[in-house]
């Protein structure tokens, strides 16, 4: 295999990662900031959902990271309801609010690209490949 796709697909993987963990922390900060519990899916503000939220989102994408076929494909299919959900939903906001309707468009498709770049690239494809066959040799 090629060395220089793998690195390359490893990279993305990893942006991907960072990028959808990262931008998903700041739209929960921002929900509870701005929300204090109201309509940001917390109970009372504590952020405990969140947190569950954000834990099974790591665990999955470190899933996607190790290369497990079945975290891709599920990474893949939560990453584009979640986007078109959230952009359908960032289209409703925009009457009520912008201020609220800018980080969940911005998280919306931030998942979509995520879906895309889990699904698209042939580097990706290489770098699932090659950690695939590691992990069934050893």
């Amino acid at each position: 295999m090629n060395e220089a796709a793998i690195r390359r697909g490893s990279r993305i993987v990893l942006m991907v990662v960072a990028t959808t963990i990262g931008v998903s922390v700041l739209a929960d900060i921002f929900s509870l900031v701005l929300g204090s519990g109201r309509g940001s899916g917390t109970s009372g503000g504590t952020g405990i959902p969140t947190l569950i939220r954000l834990v099974l989102t790591g665990l999955l994408l470190w899933q996607v990271y190790l290369g497990k076929p079945w975290a891709r494909i599920l990474a893949i299919v939560l990453f584009v309801l979640g986007g078109m959900i959230s952009i359908v939903s960032a289209l409703g906001l925009m009457s009520f609010s912008f201020l609220w309707a800018l980080p969940v468009l911005v998280l919306g498709i931030v998942y979509v690209v995520a879906a895309l770049a889990l699904g698209i690239p042939s580097d990706v494809r290489a770098y699932f490949a090659y950690v695939s066959g590691t992990r069934q040799t050893t």
